[in-house]
């Protein structure tokens, strides 16, 4: 039989904050009628696969990332295929529009789409997400 912890007991074991750095940083924002996140791409932090992404290395990509790269959920449009994910491109919801180095981080402007498609869907999701819940 397992013994029973009260809860004043449990509580008392958890450690007063929690700190959970993979977390997405980012900002909604309408500009000339368009929705735009403001996202924290990249810090020089160890990340959860426990490596470093250092701030030059993005930064001398941003010109092929603002030609050819995307904004998604869960980077599914990459890994979608290999996992044989049906509709992988769907998770897809914005564009970069600008990419902006700031000391050992990283930000980019990303465009989020609009209309009825899968992709607009899931951009719709992800804006009211952060501008009609609260919190976001």
């Amino acid at each position: 039989m397992i013994a029973e912890r009260s809860d004043a007991e449990m509580l008392g074991s958890l450690p007063d904050f929690v700190s959970i750095p993979t977390m997405l940083k980012s900002t909604p924002r309408e500009e000339g009628g368009e929705r735009y996140l403001y996202i924290e791409a990249s810090n020089e932090t160890v990340d959860h696969q426990g490596e470093v992404v250092l701030q030059k290395a993005l930064a001398d990509s941003a010109s092929y990332f603002l030609r050819h790269g995307n904004i998604d959920l869960g980077h599914y449009t990459l890994i979608g295929p290999k996992i044989g994910l049906p509709d992988y491109m769907a998770y897809e919801i914005g564009k970069p529009v600008e990419v902006r180095p700031d000391g050992a981080r990283t930000f980019v402007k990303a465009l989020l789409y609009k209309g009825d498609s899968p992709m607009a869907r899931n951009a719709n999701i992800v804006w009211d997400s952060m501008t009609k819940q609260d919190p976001p």
